[in-house]
């Protein structure tokens, strides 16, 4: 996978959860990653997205699958072309390029790996 241009990353983490969003800034932002942005709610997240106009680059998403936005929130994700993270998955490999399920309890070593797969990691 080609790297991108992350002289500016952002990611938006989408969850309610807060020792989980800490968790996840934490790790992002030791990983070089700009502090993210919080939305706790998939129509939250969709007007984040709308108004990034391209500086957003990863979209971590903590809240269930079984919601009825959380397919749009992923349509929006692949194309935008923004790397989609998705907690409570079965781990699997890469979906489309783009869309990696991780598993919970997730440690530092899945998300470098997830990071890695999408061409977001931080050299």
């Amino acid at each position: 996978m080609t790297p991108r241009d992350l002289s500016r990353q952002s990611a938006l983490v989408v969850g309610t959860n807060a020792v989980e969003i800490m968790d996840i800034e934490e790790y992002l932002t030791l990983s070089g990653w700009s502090t993210p942005v919080i939305a706790q709610a998939f129509d939250e997240a969709e007007r984040i997205l709308e108004r990034a106009d391209g500086a957003i680059h990863l979209v971590i998403v903590l809240l269930p699958q079984g919601h009825p936005d959380a397919a749009a929130i992923i349509r929006t994700c692949i194309s935008l072309g923004i790397g989609l993270i998705v907690m409570n998955g079965a781990r699997t490999k890469l979906v489309d390029g783009q869309v990696i399920m991780l598993t919970r309890p997730f440690v530092e070593r899945d998300l470098d790996e997830a990071l890695h797969a999408l061409g977001l990691a931080v050299v």
